[in-house]
């Protein structure tokens, strides 16, 4: 499970240009003719548990991303004091060529040719984009190109689920391990990248008082089950006459669509 924290610096965006991070403690010294460990540079991820090393794709097909903020930069290496060597705008497609062992920096190659480093925050895959439909509500969309995320084995979790975690009030230990119950945390996540106010709570049950209740489900509105004590939440895709398809994280440890019994399902919800 390879977690890391956000990086302490601000979005490397031209338009909002990124405070770089605290720097690291530099590494101790080799011997002599043997370098010593460079230090954490300050663009790097500050991070709280183990990263897992050389994350790469290298030699994978190409996998294509969109650019969402206006003037991305792209950078020689993967650190923030690394020279600029291009910017990207809003919806350019780029080629993923590989990730960086800290998950945060995507290498990557613009139609124009342009080879370089970029924050993967600001690029969003397009991979699942067939899933999405015209008329789809703006979490949908955010949600569906997140299919695929899912939970590390090991020690390490899954940076991208700990973002979901972190859009929560959840606390240290919990927000930064993807073995902690992450279901409504994950549909917190996309309805804020979509503009509105979650629960940001990751009980799964909050969202049965959240917005207002619909009695009739539309497709991406959010539908609250209960299951014990507690519940599941996730996005209204399908129904048949007994089940209910649904669009969630933490389903079978993933981002996934997966059926739900309609015998426990306590309501459907939108924000207006």
């Amino acid at each position: 499970m390879n977690n890391t924290s956000p990086p302490s610096g601000t979005p490397d965006t031209s338009e909002t240009p990124g405070t770089p991070g605290t720097p690291g403690t530099p590494g101790t010294p080799g011997t002599p003719g043997t370098p010593g460990t460079p230090g954490t540079q300050g663009s790097s991820i500050v991070s709280d548990i183990p990263l897992v090393e050389n994350q790469l794709f290298e030699g994978t097909p190409s996998k294509k991303y969109k650019t969402t903020a206006h003037y991305l930069n792209v950078r020689n290496e993967p650190k923030l004091n690394s020279d600029i060597l291009g910017t990207l705008s809003y919806g350019d497609i780029v080629s993923l060529i590989s990730i960086s062992g800290d998950s945060y920096w995507y290498k990557i190659k613009s139609t124009a040719g342009l080879i370089g480093w970029a924050s993967h925050k600001y690029l969003v895959n397009l991979g699942h984009d067939l899933d999405i439909e015209q008329d789809d509500l703006p979490w949908v969309e955010i949600a569906i190109r997140e299919l695929g995320v899912h939970e590390f084995s090991g020690s390490a979790a899954n940076p991208r689920i700990v973002e979901y975690l972190r859009s929560t009030t959840l606390g240290y230990p919990y927000n930064s391990s993807d073995e902690t119950y992450w279901c409504s945390t994950c549909v917190n996540w996309c309805i804020e990248k979509a503009g509105f106010e979650g629960t940001d709570s990751a009980w799964a049950r909050s969202w049965n008082n959240w917005g207002r209740r619909i009695e009739v489900p539309l497709r991406g509105c959010i539908v609250v089950f209960k299951r014990g004590d507690g519940g599941h939440v996730g996005f209204f895709i399908d129904e048949s006459a007994d089940h209910i398809k649904v669009l969630g994280g933490n389903q079978s440890d993933s981002v996934c669509y997966q059926n739900y019994k309609k015998s426990n399902l306590l309501s459907y919800r939108m924000p207006y």
